[in-house]
């Protein structure tokens, strides 16, 4: 064992040289000792992950492990709190020859430093991926506030809509929701922002007036699933069309593709981002080859529209997706 750590260690410092600098590891003292690579691939989802969704991961992950002889471990913590103990325990685990997490690089940072020191390479996927990488990931497959912005921004542009209202559930200026809409209002003539909490009373009613007080709001943008059902309660006292959008995937939302209700909602394409992401792993672990060399592998978002959201019902049914 002490003959292949040895090994192991002389490789990274010989033969990949200039790959120290691109991981950054060893980004704060520590005094983790390092490993010697094993077999297994272990998958950190987020939090709370739905069971459909991981099950599809498996199966993703699965297949792009299978020519490369990996087995895979795929673990749904129940916090983030819970994600962050497991990333911990992972550093100092046995047979593991990479670790693929979700997570945000800022809050697991050291986390995922500790994993890196220990000669483990990892791979960021998800969200915030690209955070992942000061703390010696290997690359990112996700998708990024700015693609993200970019091409929601498009579809409405594509339909001729020159003012977006975007309404999220947080008002916090720094949030995922608020920073997409004010990247997806950047491709158009101009752009506002709204916040409601969406269990209160007055919610659909403050929607209504934020539409009602600019008449030049032609499109909406719903920043989660969950506001769909505040924002058709206010829609039913507005007199004018709108177009809607909203991001991220709701299995209650497809019948509202259908009749042309909403006119897209997007899909991250989780499953697709841990098969890249193996293949990143594999790639390197058996060539020392770099897939994306540090720049996004997007997947997505996926813009889900009446055309093609039968197939992605179909595919999602078969854990293709």
């Amino acid at each position: 064992m002490k003959k292949l750590t040895l090994f192991f260690a002389l490789f990274l410092m010989v033969g990949c040289a200039n790959d120290a600098e691109v991981l950054n590891i060893q980004t704060e003292t520590t005094e983790t000792e390092t490993v010697a690579l094993g077999k297994e691939i272990h998958i950190l989802t987020i939090p709370n992950q739905d069971e459909r969704t991981v099950l599809a991961m498996q199966r993703a992950a699965e297949e792009a492990a299978e020519r490369f002889d990996y087995k895979i471990v795929i673990t749904t913590p129940n916090s983030a709190t819970d994600a962050l103990k497991k990333l911990r325990e992972l550093a100092g685990g046995s047979d593991i020859g990479g670790v693929i997490v979700a997570s945000d690089g800022a809050k697991m940072g050291k986390a995922l430093s500790r994993v890196s020191a220990a000669g483990i390479p990892s791979v960021g996927i998800g969200d915030n991926a690209a955070a992942a990488l000061p703390f010696g990931a290997l690359g990112f497959v996700g998708v990024t506030d700015s693609g993200t912005g970019n091409a929601v921004g498009s579809r409405f542009k594509a339909a001729n809509k020159k003012k977006l209202l975007c309404i999220t559930s947080t008002s916090a200026s720094k949030s995922r929701e608020v920073v997409l809409c004010r990247a997806a209002g950047e491709v158009l003539s101009s752009s506002s922002v709204i916040s409601v909490k969406v269990s209160a009373k007055a919610a659909p009613e403050n929607i209504r007036k934020a539409i009602a007080g600019d008449k030049q709001v032609d499109s909406i943008l719903l920043a989660n699933p969950k506001l769909v059902g505040v924002f058709n309660k206010a829609r039913e006292n507005v007199v004018r069309n709108l177009t809607v959008g909203v991001l991220g995937y709701s299995e209650s939302l497809e019948n509202e593709l259908r009749n042309g209700n909403i006119l897209f909602m997007t899909d991250n394409q989780e499953a697709m981002q841990v098969r890249y992401a193996v293949d990143m792993l594999g790639t390197f672990l058996t060539t020392a080859g770099r897939v994306g060399n540090g720049t996004p592998i997007l997947t997505g978002p996926d813009i889900v529209t009446a055309a093609t959201v039968d197939a992605v019902v179909l595919a999602r049914q078969q854990l293709l997706r």
